[in-house]
């Protein structure tokens, strides 16, 4: 069993979650380990995968159009021992390298939402392409927004044709790493093309990654054909990495308590990295939950649920148990506007998911039980993640913050706002941009425009004003002749 690890880079006295105890992540492990061994994982319609686990010394189990495979111990173990720690990732921007530390945590939206309020009528109405390069915009902007996942779905473009449109407009529009769900193997192959186009060939892709796939082991104990071809695909392509996210539904693919439905997370989520390191050692690899508990008096995946960051954030202190990184859903809200209940839920799940830990925390923007995008929601969110970040900071106990010869200086009924020590700080307190802190008196004096108005107003300014890195047209064309060929072929 490896060891636990405290992430050393916090503060002392930064704020925590420990949700699990050392003891509780072994416990997990532990039975996931026996349960990997003796009921195993169900390969569908994929040989090759089938192929992969025998030749890492798996047992197989075929039948007429999946297989069953039984995983030992040492296998998983090893599998876990040989997944990267330290990952770098790039984008085509010059400073765009992000790097993942254990107790570090950055924020993007929600992955492939299918309708977007529009800014300007404030209707709702589906996806396009204009909006994935908008919103990608949107986060090349924000500092907040290390990474950049796919937010929402071309889906002005052929049928099925989504995820490759996705990457153009992606790649085009932020100077940051992607994550994106190329769904199958054909579409991965095109997107991996545009993202070496832009890379200036494959060797130079090798050396400085720019996507990650997404893919969703299917819940429970199940790889279907199109996401272990995935992981297959992500492993092969050299320098190539992916998410394996477990998409739990309590009371439906889990059962309705919590560790059950954590057991089948950890089972499916090391069934997908473990394809992945016998595919090819040392495939980067993010531990991921994108799964909820489903409300029976509805019928739906609840996002706004405290049992979805609870999830998310046990998976992040198992993968920082392993001293490997995380990825989850946070800052999601069921609500179908940007309302109260979606400043609650939003707020909540944020929180609870930064303070465990999680790596990537996705669901800016996110309403509607993660259906929809929001451009306001998405602003405010940008707001909550500056104050939760000064709440990540922790105390600072060093002599100079602790400021122990100024109070004695300063006595009693002394005051401090105009001492130097204000003077150097009072920028590093935290200030909203959306959230308002007057009193009611100066408040009643401005124009009473409303947070939400000014949320939308403010997202379109940006999008207009902000230029991400250029892509020039040599590469444009590359690009527009891939997907030319790959529509050609499609009929």
């Amino acid at each position: 069993m490896l060891q636990s690890i405290i992430p050393k880079s916090l503060p002392q006295f930064a704020w925590t979650i420990n949700g699990l105890s050392r003891e509780s992540i072994e416990k997990i492990h532990e039975s996931v380990l026996d349960l990997l061994q003796h009921i195993g994982i169900k390969i569908e319609e994929n040989q090759r995968a089938l192929e992969i686990f025998h030749a890492g010394g798996c047992t197989i189990e075929q039948h007429n159009d999946y297989g069953i495979v039984k995983i030992p111990s040492g296998i998983v173990e090893d599998c876990l021992r040989k997944t990267p720690r330290n990952l770098k990732v790039y984008g085509r921007g010059e400073n765009s390298g992000y790097e993942f530390k254990l107790g570090q945590v950055t924020f993007t939206p929600f992955g492939e939402q299918i309708q977007i309020i529009d800014p300007k009528t404030r209707k709702i109405r589906k996806t396009t392409q204009k909006d994935v390069a908008e919103i990608t915009r949107l986060c090349d902007h924000f500092d907040q927004v290390a990474v950049v996942q796919r937010m929402a779905a071309a889906l002005d473009k052929p049928l099925g044709s989504h995820p490759v449109f996705n990457a153009q407009a992606m790649f085009e529009n932020t100077g940051k790493h992607i994550f994106i769900g190329p769904v199958d193997a054909e579409k991965f192959r095109i997107i991996a093309d545009i993202a070496a186009a832009h890379a200036g060939g494959r060797e130079k892709l090798a050396q400085r990654p720019l996507f990650t796939t997404l893919t969703c082991p299917t819940d429970p104990f199940r790889l279907e054909k199109n996401c272990a071809d995935l992981i297959i695909e992500s492993a092969l392509l050299e320098g190539g990495g992916f998410v394996s996210s477990s998409v739990p539904l309590l009371s439906m693919s889990t059962p309705a308590s919590l560790a059950g439905t954590l057991i089948i997370v950890w089972a499916d989520i090391l069934a997908g990295l473990i394809l992945g390191q016998l595919a090819r050692p040392g495939t980067r690899t993010f531990l991921s939950n994108s799964g909820t508990m489903m409300d029976l008096r509805f019928m739906g995946s609840d996002y706004g649920a405290p049992e979805m960051p609870m999830i998310s954030g046990a998976i992040a202190q198992m993968a920082q148990y392993f001293e490997l990184p995380s990825h989850g859903t946070g800052f999601h809200s069921d609500s179908k506007t940007v309302d109260a209940q979606c400043g609650y839920e939003s707020a909540m799940n944020g929180v609870v998911a930064a303070l465990s830990g999680l790596s990537i925390i996705n669901g800016l923007g996110a309403l509607e039980l993660g259906y929809t995008f929001d451009y306001a929601k998405f602003m405010l969110d940008i707001d909550m993640v500056d104050n939760i970040k000064v709440i990540l900071g922790g105390v600072d106990l060093s002599h100079e913050e602790m400021a122990l010869a100024m109070i004695k200086e300063k006595g009693p009924g002394g005051e401090f706002l105009s001492s130097q020590h204000t003077m150097e700080r009072m920028r590093q307190l935290s200030h909203p941009k959306f959230f308002d802190r007057r009193d009611r008196r100066s408040w009643m004096q401005l124009e009473q425009t409303d947070i939400v108005d000014k949320a939308y107003a403010e997202s379109q300014k940006v999008i207009q004003s902000h230029t991400p890195p250029d892509v020039s047209l040599d590469i444009r064309e590359q690009v527009d002749e891939i997907i030319r060929k790959y529509i050609t072929d499609l009929g």
